[in-house]
């Protein structure tokens, strides 16, 4: 992994919060979500609180896994980053939640 090839990349750290954003009157949510840190192989639960992560990321590589309940009707989402509150950044918009990664890279510099 590097910096070129990471989903996110901020200074070692930064406050980093992932948003998931569901359809309208669906019933998808985001569940559940870690943070493993690639060096150490130290692992953190994440608490996800209204569709929402937060976590400091970690020098060098790192992998967030998340886990999105979809509802009884496959829908689509929405999942996005920030960094020290700063911009929103998508990674991945209104997608099917069926064919949506589970797995983003990042990198703290």
């Amino acid at each position: 992994m590097s910096v070129d090839s990471a989903d996110f990349v901020a200074n070692t750290g930064d406050t980093i919060v992932f948003k998931f954003t569901p359809q309208a009157n669906g019933f998808a949510f985001w569940s559940g979500a870690s943070l493993t840190e690639e060096g150490s192989g130290a692992f953190t639960k994440l608490n996800v609180v209204a569709n929402s992560a937060t976590f400091k990321l970690p020098k060098d590589d790192s992998f967030v896994q998340v886990a999105i309940v979809d509802g009884p009707v496959p829908e689509i989402g929405s999942l996005s980053f920030t960094v020290n509150g700063g911009a929103s950044t998508d990674l991945w918009t209104n997608r099917p939640l069926f064919r949506m990664p589970g797995a983003f890279f990042g990198f703290g510099k």
